[in-house]
């Protein structure tokens, strides 16, 4: 299918359903074509780094103190705070 841009912009939902089905969507400056539209291929989403890889993901932060978790949990969060 070929269309010219004015077209184009009026049927934007008809050349993207002609692109997913497989046809050949053309877009045209006058007689001259500059634009072809392609359904994206899509990927199938890998979840991790390594493909078949599995287990716990590595620790890169230390414990955080005792005494800066209990600040942490009791909201304080300004130096000004933490001195009363």
């Amino acid at each position: 299918m070929q269309y010219n841009v004015h077209a184009a912009k009026a049927q934007l939902s008809k050349l993207h359903n002609g692109a997913v089905a497989g046809e050949k969507v053309i877009i045209a400056r006058d007689p001259v074509p500059v634009i072809d539209i392609i359904a994206a291929q899509r990927r199938k989403l890998m979840i991790g780094m390594v493909q078949g890889q599995r287990g716990a993901a590595p620790d890169y932060l230390p414990p955080m103190p005792k005494d800066e978790w209990q600040l942490w949990k009791d909201g304080v969060d300004s130096p000004e705070k933490r001195q009363r």
